[in-house]
């Protein structure tokens, strides 16, 4: 039979602003007309409003029942650990929720329901019978199985991301049932072993941890965080978290597809990230997407999908944000008297709260399987006061014991609800800390932890930020635009801090922070963004269509590329936008390569940059240009920018090098530093190299061997001459004579380098090998930022790297699927820095 299902929206039935946070624009997304016209999400823009994902019917036969949810926990039962556990670790008991659905009509019949792990062991397999009523009612049923020496799951780069399945079964008992009914139901998940908790305490103070390890009985471990640090510890291995922020990959989010979220994933992990944060302005994302984190190795902080009015839980922001318990408080900075002097009666105890409750058991019960998923947060800096603490996150903390809960990004952490310790919930109530705010009498607390508060953590930050400005573009939700004065801002450069005297302490014992979020914007490559112009007099960051786009490149390419640069923003055609597009991105790579280098000379646990694709054509704030509707030039799943090569080779490499200029002889001030935040010793050699821009001449200053402990925050500072008109080249090789990472520093903008203004670079060989291309290439001068680009979807080995004079270097194209050499050959693009600066 054909059977047609109809589904009609009743306009008077409220959102209560649950739709995606960023559909109808944000400062890096298309602005939309539309928006909600009452009700508490009343003014917010939307694009896509409604159904999005596929809506199916499931049939389920008189007397053989559904599994609704299968939801398996992994939780360590050994000592607390420190230190990295061997590959073959346990003792784990993994407990398993089965949410089971009879149907209306169904007699009332015992089940089996048995629980298989596919590890060995002698616990692997258990089996309970329950009664299941009559009346299409849903019931769970917690079971535990157990494991021991199995191959944990690590992060990208600290071992083997192991997976194991547990099924489910339900299966009517032979006797209760004819044998014409006795049909069974099964359904897999795969799971990770691994130990994750979120350090805010010291725990390497032996003593006071023995008195908090949750399986030591003779001690009551603390309650709430610490206020030491933040950073996580994955099987006892300390993690410096480096990776980015995810915003959805579409605006029409129903558009996206598997391909392009397990392409972005892998790409994070293949440009040197082991963390990506999902942000709570878009969606819980595909099952595709958690896959792939999976696979790949990649933690992920998640946050619920709750940020800024509108989108709130069960009651406006202003009343959730705050410190106040909601219920019963009057409204502030209300213009309308009436409303300041009304009752809120704030509650989740309504048909809103009923349905946003059911939303988040869902996707907890849908996700928490993934070993991926490290941390979940309650909402993006909104402090996670009031409604947030008492609503979503206490939701989430019943959901789901095996993974540490935060309040928000940033946040201060609790004073109650989770143990010290490990961050995982401990059953008390969960109670954040919002500060106290300095502002003036009547004005809200500080939601996001960036002004001034007593008590406010410095240990959960986001920023800096480097936007756009010097054109007038739309970038707010109400048509505005911030962006038409021009701000110039500090290039960072040199960026490594000296110290002629005691560098900070660094380490897993010392006071931390975590960076959550910071970043520069810049617009993509000239074959990613010319599908989105037409016509050829919209070639230019000027014209008509950049309107629409959101941060401008103006103050960019002032203050990096210097004011005659800066004047040819007006210009038009081809070679004017490549220019235009190259210096953006450069640029980008830039600022953020000058935070990072200043970030790690310091005790920081996670560098995410904000953020880490985009959601639309053009430019932005990602790592990954756009990349889920195909069109020519635009690639599924994005292409990597010249700031992603440099993540891979370079700052977000565990042994990293990073110099500053210094104007004084003086061996003692130590003016550079080698950083080890791997979990493994690395032993090898480093040499640093300064090149004369002018001449291309190239001297080694220094060449040592090293050997460094196993990390993370393992630091050592030195002191290498940095001579004026040259460039420091740092590298570091292993053992076997690869190399390991590099890193270019600047002792100025590009500006101000006075390079060489007829500096060739030739592509003088492209062959296809084996599926791949091997591109070779030669400069007659020193040239930096040499960039590679095609509109072949795939990749290059590496890209926006230095090649010396008279240097010939060989990069491999590594192709996504199927391989045309030929539009390789014809597509293929190479840029560097003095064919667009200066001259």
């Amino acid at each position: 039979n054909t059977y047609k299902l109809q589904v009609a929206f009743d306009k008077s039935i409220p959102t209560h602003g649950r739709f995606m946070g960023a559909t109808g624009g944000w400062d890096w997304a298309p602005l939309s007309n539309t928006n909600i016209s009452s009700g508490e999400a009343a003014g917010q823009p939307t694009f896509s409003f409604g159904i999005w994902k596929s809506v199916y019917v499931a049939t389920v036969a008189v007397d053989t029942g559904a599994i609704l949810h299968m939801v398996p926990h992994v939780f360590f039962k050994g000592p607390y650990p420190v230190s990295p556990l061997t590959q073959t670790s346990g003792p784990f008991e993994i407990q398993v929720r089965v949410h089971v659905l009879i149907p209306p009509g169904a007699t009332e019949t015992k089940y089996n329901i048995t629980i298989k792990g596919d590890w060995d062991g002698p616990h692997t397999t258990t089996t309970s019978t329950i009664n299941l009523p009559r009346f299409g009612d849903e019931t769970n049923i917690t079971l535990s199985l157990s494991a021991d020496n199995v191959d944990l799951w690590w992060p990208s780069g600290m071992g083997s991301q192991s997976l194991y399945s547990v099924t489910a079964t339900l299966a009517p008992m032979a006797d209760s049932l004819p044998s014409a009914f006795a049909s069974t139901v099964s359904t897999t998940r795969k799971i990770g072993f691994r130990v994750i908790s979120l350090v805010t305490a010291n725990d390497t103070d032996n003593e006071w941890k023995q008195t908090q390890d949750i399986y030591n009985i003779s001690s009551e471990p603390s309650n709430g965080s610490g206020n030491m640090t933040m950073f996580l510890r994955v099987n006892g291995a300390a993690i410096y978290a480096r990776g980015s922020n995810h915003i959805p990959l579409e605006q029409m989010e129903g558009r996206a597809t598997a391909e392009a979220s397990r392409r972005t994933v892998q790409s994070a992990a293949e440009g040197g990230m082991n963390t990506i944060r999902i942000w709570a302005g878009g969606i819980y994302e595909y099952d595709a997407f958690y896959d792939a984190a999976d696979e790949f190795g990649v933690l992920l902080l998640h946050d619920m999908m709750f940020i800024e009015q509108g989108h709130a839980p069960c009651c406006p922001f202003y009343a959730c944000a705050s410190g106040w318990s909601c219920h019963g408080h009057p409204k502030v900075n209300s213009g309308n008297a009436t409303e300041q002097n009304a009752s809120l009666q704030c509650s989740c105890d309504t048909e809103a709260g009923a349905i946003q409750k059911r939303e988040i058991e869902h996707n907890i019960r849908r996700l928490s399987n993934h070993p991926s998923i490290a941390v979940w947060n309650g909402c993006n800096e909104c402090g996670g006061f009031g409604l947030y603490q008492d609503f979503v996150m206490t939701t989430v903390a019943y959901e789901d014991k095996s993974r540490p809960v935060w309040p928000s990004s940033p946040a201060n952490g609790w004073l109650s609800g989770v143990h010290t310790l490990t961050g995982l919930p401990n059953g008390e109530p969960l109670k954040t800390s919002p500060g106290t705010s300095q502002e003036p009498a009547g004005r809200l607390p500080c939601t996001a932890c960036q002004c001034s508060l007593v008590g406010c953590s410095v240990a959960d930050q986001h920023g800096p930020y480097q936007g756009g400005s010097g054109f007038c573009t739309i970038t707010d939700h109400n048509g505005g635009s911030n962006d038409c004065a021009l701000r110039p801002f500090d290039p960072m450069l040199p960026a490594t801090p000296y110290f002629d005297q005691e560098p900070p302490k660094i380490g897993p014992g010392f006071p931390g922070h975590f960076v959550s979020e910071f970043g520069s914007v810049s617009f993509p490559s000239f074959e990613s963004m010319t599908p989105s112009l037409g016509k050829s007099s919209n070639y230019g960051v000027h014209s008509e269509p950049f309107v629409q786009r959101n941060h401008p490149a103006d103050a960019a390419i002032l203050v990096y590329f210097g004011k005659k640069e800066y004047l040819s923003v007006n210009q038009t055609g081809v070679a004017a936008l490549q220019r235009q597009l190259y210096q953006s991105m450069i640029a980008q790579l830039l600022y953020v390569k000058s935070v990072v280098e200043q970030k790690r000379a310091t005790n920081v646990w996670g560098t995410l940059t904000w953020q880490l694709g985009e959601i639309w054509p053009t430019g932005g704030w990602g790592v990954v240009e756009y990349g889920s509707y195909h069109r020519p030039g635009q690639l599924i799943g994005g292409r990597w920018k010249p700031i992603l090569y440099a993540m891979q080779s370079s700052f977000y490499k565990d042994v990293f090098v990073a110099c500053a200029p210094q104007n004084t002889t003086n061996m003692n001030v130590s003016n550079c530093y080698i950083r080890n935040d791997g979990v493994f010793p690395f032993s090898g050699s480093l040499s640093i190299t300064a090149i004369n821009i002018a001449t291309g001449e190239a001297e080694v200053l220094l060449h040592q061997k090293i050997q460094m402990a196993r990390g993370a925050g393992v630091i050592s500072w030195f002191w290498c001459p940095f001579p004026l008109g040259h460039v420091l080249q740092a590298k570091v090789v292993d053992d076997d004579g690869a190399e390991y990472s590099e890193n270019v520093m600047l002792p100025t903008t590009p500006s101000a380098l006075l390079l060489p203004s007829n500096t060739v670079v030739s592509l003088t060989h492209v062959k296809e090998n084996n599926n791949t291309a091997e591109v070779t290439l030669k400069s007659d001068s020193l040239a930096l930022f040499v960039v590679l680009t095609t509109v072949v979807a795939g990749r290059f080995s590496r890209n926006a790297f230095l090649l010396g004079k008279n240097e010939q270097a060989v990069v491999d194209f590594l192709p996504w699927g199927a391989f045309d050499i030929d539009l390789f050959k014809k597509s293929l693009r190479v840029e560097h820095l003095a064919q667009h600066c200066c001259n």
